[in-house]
C-alpha cells in the first residue's frame, strides 16, 4: 500500500469584507511547504447568513479573496477539493457563488484525478489504494441524490480500497444538539457500504471518537476551524 499525506481544512470564514484571516493565510504557507498530496477545504469557507441580502457580486468577491490566501498551495501544484458548508450555500447568491467559484473543479485537478459524481457538491476520487468520498451535507440531514451516490460510488470502488468520507455537518454534535434521523441514517448508510471514517468540520472544535452502527463501527473526527476565528466549547454534557 502506497503512503502519502493529505490535508483537511475547515470553516475559513472569509470575512463579510472579503478579508482572509492572516491565521489562514499562515496555515497555506505551512501546508505548502508540508506538500500533501492534496487539500480538502470542507466547507464554511465563506460568511454567508440566511437573509443576508449579499448579492452574488459580492459572494465572488468573497471566493477571489479565498482563492488569493491558497496562492501558495496552487504555486506548489497542490490540488484544491472543495465541499460546501451551510454559511456557503444559504441563498441563492450563495449557491450560485459556491458552484461558480469551483466549476472548472474537474478540469483543475484533471492531471492529478478523475472526479466522479456532481463536482463541486458530492464527489469522489481514487488516490491509490484509498477512495475519498465527498458529501454534500449542509445541515443535519441526508438529501436523496447524495444517499443514493454514495450507494452507487461504494459500488464502484476497486476492491481493497480503504474508504474515508468528508462531510460539511458532523453525524454528532459535540457542542449542540445531535439529529438521531440524521446521525443513523447517514452513519449506518457509510459503515453498511464500507467506509471506515467520516471527517467534519461546522463546530469549530476538534474531537474524535468512535460511533457503533447496527452493522459495525464508525471513526468520526471533527477537524476544527482552520483559520482561529473563533472556537466553540465542548457541551456539558459531551464534557
Amino acid at each position: 500500500m502506497s503512503t502519502f499525506s493529505f490535508a483537511i481544512v475547515s470553516d475559513i470564514h472569509v470575512k463579510s469584507s472579503g478579508q482572509v484571516q492572516p491565521a489562514f493565510v499562515e496555515v497555506c504557507r505551512q501546508l505548502a511547504a508540508l506538500q500533501p498530496r492534496f487539500v480538502v477545504m470542507g466547507g464554511d469557507a465563506t460568511v454567508g447568513n440566511e437573509r443576508d441580502g449579499v448579492p452574488q457580486d459580492r459572494v465572488i468577491g468573497w471566493w477571489r479573496s479565498l482563492r488569493q490566501a491558497m496562492a501558495p498551495l496552487t504555486e506548489a501544484g497542490i490540488p484544491i477539493l472543495p465541499i460546501a458548508g451551510n454559511h456557503d450555500y444559504y441563498t441563492s447568491a450563495q449557491r450560485d457563488g459556491y458552484q461558480a467559484a469551483w466549476a472548472s473543479l474537474s478540469e483543475e485537478v484533471s492531471d492529478r484525478f478523475i472526479l466522479s459524481g456532481r463536482p463541486p457538491l458530492y464527489y469522489s476520487l481514487q488516490v491509490d489504494e484509498l477512495r475519498l468520498t465527498m458529501l454534500h451535507v449542509v445541515d443535519q440531514a441526508l438529501p436523496s441524490d447524495v444517499a443514493q451516490f454514495v450507494r452507487q460510488d461504494a459500488a464502484e470502488t476497486p476492491e481493497g480500497s480503504l474508504k474515508l468520507c468528508i462531510g460539511h455537518v458532523p453525524l454528532v454534535s459535540m457542542m449542540g444538539k445531535t439529529s438521531e434521523s440524521y446521525r443513523d441514517e447517514l452513519g449506518s448508510l457509510l459503515v453498511d457500504t464500507g467506509h471506515s471514517a467520516f471527517f467534519a468540520g461546522h463546530e469549530h472544535l476538534v474531537w474524535e471518537q468512535s460511533l457503533s452502527f447496527r452493522s459495525g463501527d464508525l471513526h468520526h473526527v471533527h477537524v476544527g476551524t482552520g483559520s482561529g476565528t473563533y472556537h466553540f466549547p465542548l457541551s456539558r454534557a459531551t464534557y
